[in-house]
């Protein structure tokens, strides 16, 4: 008979939810967005083929929730003008065989890519403070709660703020 190792135990988070194991891929900016900020059809198989696997988590990285400071032009962009059909089949198809799927939110900041987005600090870069960050930032927390329960939509958002600073809003 053929011993499972820890790998392959579920993982109760301090939150209550549980995994069903701890394979995990972590936050990755993988750049298979559309260049507009959406889900591609090649992004949803890569993930949905994660899930068919066995992967407890996957999470998403640098997923922006404005195309003005994205790390990358293929980033995904989640706000009020994104084709959400095309969110939720990633998560539909991404979230199968019973994996998380997580949302890394981020905002560049000063690693924004200048040819296609607009470099902001603070940073050791030394760049200017947009002048409505403040505001910006009740939008960055804000806007992913909103789609609790929506359909599609299981979990909570992981929060990276430029990239340095990361605060976990999963449970």
């Amino acid at each position: 008979m053929q011993r499972r190792g820890t790998l392959f135990k579920p993982l109760q988070l301090p939150c209550g939810l549980t995994l069903k194991n701890r394979i995990a891929k972590s936050a990755m900016s993988d750049c298979l967005g559309d260049g507009a900020g959406h889900p591609t059809a090649e992004q949803i198989k890569l993930y949905q083929r994660w899930a068919a696997g066995g992967m407890a988590v996957s999470i998403i990285g640098e997923v922006q929730l404005t195309g003005g400071y994205a790390e990358n032009p293929g980033n995904l962009v989640l706000n009020e003008a994104s084709d959400l059909h095309r969110f939720r089949d990633l998560a539909r198809h991404g979230g199968g065989n019973g994996t998380k799927l997580w949302l890394q939110l981020g905002h560049a900041g000063a690693l924004a890519y200048a040819p296609t987005s607009n470099p902001k600090g603070p940073s050791a870069l030394d760049l200017p403070v947009c002048a409505a960050r403040k505001c910006r930032w009740t939008k960055f927390v804000n806007y992913p709660r909103g789609l609790r329960g929506q359909p599609g939509w299981r979990g909570r958002p992981v929060l990276a703020v430029c990239k340095f600073t990361l605060r976990t809003d999963i449970c």
